[in-house]
């Protein structure tokens, strides 16, 4: 087996972990369509144009993406770069993480540290920055609007809720709207 060859497996069996929270699996990438809001999470195994037939790197991105703002042509095929929202999986020290796969790489203990990641720090984002986002688009859209009431009650909803950075720094966005 290729290192390549090794990603692939890793990311059949991440897919099968992602099933139950409603992700399906296009290639390296892991979608979903969640809820009433129609807004789509992605997960991405992303290879590194450096990787060799003997090692890939890769890095986990992930994004959110609002349907009713969306440029791309498909969006059963989502594309990391046409997320509203997205990070990148990074470590301690804030810097991102290339992972390196080699062909003789233990494809139950690489997936068994992708999946840990994923469950501790991609997942529970994409969860807080999707409601924030949505909040900052529909309280900027709602201002432009002219309509104040239903701006201030999107405001306060995203202010109550407001406790990651993320979050705190849209909050900040809607109140310099009001100058």
């Amino acid at each position: 087996m290729n290192a390549k060859a090794v990603l692939t497996a890793v990311a059949g069996k991440v897919a099968a972990s992602l099933k139950a929270r409603g992700f399906e699996r296009r290639a390296l990438k892991f979608v979903r369509r969640a809820g009433d809001d129609g807004f789509v999470s992605l997960i991405e195994l992303q290879p590194s144009k450096k990787s060799t037939p003997e090692q890939v790197l890769f890095a986990i991105n992930f994004g959110v993406i609002v349907p009713s703002l969306y440029v791309g042509d498909d969006l059963t095929k989502p594309e990391y770069g046409g997320c509203h929202w997205g990070g990148r999986v990074s470590g301690n020290d804030g810097v991102e993480l290339w992972w390196p796969v080699r062909a003789d790489e233990d494809v139950e203990q690489l997936t068994a540290r992708v999946m840990a990641l994923v469950a501790q720090e991609v997942l529970p984002a994409l969860e807080t920055k999707k409601d924030a986002q949505r909040l900052l688009f529909l309280g900027t859209l709602l201002h432009r609007a002219g309509r104040r009431d239903e701006f201030e009650e999107t405001k306060a909803e995203l202010e109550r809720k407001a406790r990651d950075p993320f979050s705190l720094r849209a909050l900040e966005e809607l109140k310099k709207l009001d100058g």
